[in-house]
């Protein structure tokens, strides 16, 4: 099963090591960090052959957690290649398609911030909310082009 690239420098590592929490001994396996990347692979390893339902162009579709796993990685390693890295918002101006699900997952996976474009602003609206974030990639569904403007 493929991993999540690794997104954050040593030195932010190192500070999580020292950061982290210390107490009693877990005996419910609740004793890892708590964020998307581990969710998903979770889903992946305990749920792998069971379905994610989502719905394109009004019909039903699904696919195994194993697979949108695998897919999320690809995802956050193409992300990894056109320069996007920890610390860098990525807007997302998508209907809730497949291919959002995935960025969901692949854009904290690289320690990446998303910003979730709201699909019901106006231009000049979603121009500021872009300007405002300082957003150095968005990701636009074909359809949305037009609302995305300039």
């Amino acid at each position: 099963m493929p991993a999540l690239p690794a997104a954050l420098p040593p030195s932010d590592k190192d500070a999580m090591s020292r950061s982290r929490l210390v107490g009693r001994p877990s005996t419910t396996g609740d004793d890892h960090q708590l964020n998307t990347t581990t969710l998903i692979r979770h889903a992946a390893r305990t749920f792998g052959d069971q379905s994610v339902v989502y719905r394109d162009r009004g019909e039903w579709q699904s696919y195994a957690f194993a697979e949108c796993y695998e897919r999320v990685c690809r995802a956050a390693q193409a992300l990894t290649r056109l320069g996007i890295g920890a610390g860098d918002t990525v807007g997302v101006l998508d209907w809730n398609s497949r291919r959002h699900f995935e960025l969901y997952w692949a854009i904290p996976g690289i320690a990446a911030v998303m910003l979730q474009l709201n699909l019901r602003l106006g231009e000049e609206d979603l121009s500021y909310v872009v300007r405002h974030s300082e957003a150095e990639w968005i990701a636009v569904d074909s359809s949305l082009l037009p609302l995305a403007g300039d």
